[in-house]
């Protein structure tokens, strides 16, 4: 699968690669940003991204542990 438009994409909090002429980074939807009226999420890209397509699988011989989140 190839670069989606914006529209297309899931806006259920999922990541995925978002991408504009610009430049391209992994993000997300976050429905609560700006009062509820939700943005798109990706580090140091502060336009809103034209096309999205999903992240590609990850090696099966590649182990990755999640990080460790701690409470301040």
């Amino acid at each position: 699968m190839g670069l989606q438009p914006i529209e297309t994409a899931p806006r259920d909090g999922s990541r995925i690669l978002l991408a504009r002429e610009s430049g391209y980074a992994d993000g997300y939807w976050l429905a609560s940003a700006y009062n509820g009226n939700g943005a798109w999420i990706w580090p140091y890209v502060h336009k809103v991204p034209l096309y999205w397509m999903p992240l590609p699988e990850l090696p099966s011989n590649v182990a990755i542990k999640p990080p460790v989140l701690r409470s301040a």
